[in-house]
């Protein structure tokens, strides 16, 4: 497991996320566990190159079929409410999210969206209200896909 953060804290570094640092591979809380925004993007602007982690990603629903030790399928489906057509935080755009919560980062949100030939990450970080996660990250979704425009220089 050291050498695995150490891989990571490597190659963070490599992509240009000078202020992160992992002390752990799963996210919990640690004094020294430390990130950005800017960061949690470029990492994450970096990982959906890799068509295994975007194939992930963008699952929004698996079944794991029934094994040796569990006999019926076991069905999952994405923690993200930007993803389900039935959710009232629903985003089309969005084509696939991480969620994650601890007591002291409290709820955080990574998002990918397109729309019209332009793909945007989103970092919300430190939401104390889930609700507050999602219009958060359809607010900045809907600014960065329309304030701004593609030029020529």
């Amino acid at each position: 497991i050291e050498q695995f953060v150490e891989m990571m804290n490597s190659r963070a570094a490599e992509i240009g996320a000078v202020n992160t640092h992992f002390v752990n591979a799963n996210g919990l809380d640690d004094p020294e566990h430390l990130t950005t925004a800017h960061d949690m993007a470029l990492i994450t602007r970096e990982a959906i190159q890799n068509e295994d982690f975007l194939r992930v990603f963008t699952t929004m629903e698996y079944e794991i079929p029934p094994t040796n030790k569990q006999s019926e399928a076991r069905s999952y489906s994405a923690g993200n409410k930007l993803v389900f057509d039935f959710s009232d935080y629903y985003d089309p755009d969005v084509i696939g999210a991480k969620r994650g919560y601890t007591g002291e980062a409290h709820h955080t949100l990574v998002s990918v969206a397109q729309r019209d030939g332009r793909t945007l990450v989103c970092v919300v970080l430190a939401e104390t209200e889930i609700s507050a996660l999602y219009e958060d990250t359809i607010a900045l979704l809907d600014y960065g896909f329309t304030a701004f425009s593609e030029v020529t220089i």
